[in-house]
């Protein structure tokens, strides 16, 4: 929560992390002029039932959508980079434990298990019972190569923390994006 937010002007990919930290400032100011509590909550990668498997969404939508319905398997990059990914149910449950418990000020949330790129879409592959041949595609510019939270203050804040296993979140979405293709 401490960290630096370090952004690249001339990067396109930095727009989306630009405008959460702007989020922070004005839902820190805001209630420090108005005399409030509050918590800015900083959320890494969600994922699970009925996220969108688009390119507009969330690496694993689009990885399961992609290995369900296309002939050819691309990745952007080498598959080297790494994020971590938390079962939406997981973020849900820790909001409301968030807020039950009055914790203000910032706080990162989220699932600190990281994973390479090229294991997660293995991984989807493994599970989807497909074989994994990747077409690689040129890497996007300036793409952070790693994406992990610190959850050092969360885990004080919520010590009964448990976090679903990624494995067990990737069945639970796949079995919902092969529920909703049969619709």
């Amino acid at each position: 929560e401490n960290h630096p937010v370090l952004l690249k002007a001339e990067a396109d990919r930095d727009s989306y992390a630009s405008s959460k930290a702007m989020g922070d400032f004005y839902v820190r100011i805001g209630a420090q002029k108005l005399g409030i509590d509050a918590l800015a909550v900083r959320v890494f990668n969600q994922y699970g039932p009925r996220m969108v498997g688009t390119k507009y969404g969330q690496v694993i939508g689009e990885f399961v959508k992609r290995g369900l319905t296309e002939p050819e398997f691309t990745m952007i990059g080498d598959g080297s980079h790494t994020r971590s990914f938390c079962l939406v149910t997981d973020g849900a449950r820790m909001l409301v434990d968030l807020f039950e418990r009055r914790v203000t000020g910032f706080i990162n949330m989220g699932n600190d298990n990281e994973i390479s790129i090229f294991e997660l879409a293995e991984r989807i592959h493994s599970k989807l019972g497909r074989e994994f041949k990747p077409v690689f595609l040129e890497e996007r510019p300036h793409d952070h190569r790693r994406r992990c939270p610190d959850l050092t203050r969360l885990r004080q804040c919520l010590p009964d923390l448990k976090l679903t296993d990624l494995d067990t979140g990737l069945d639970i979405t796949i079995k919902s994006f092969r529920e909703a293709m049969q619709q």
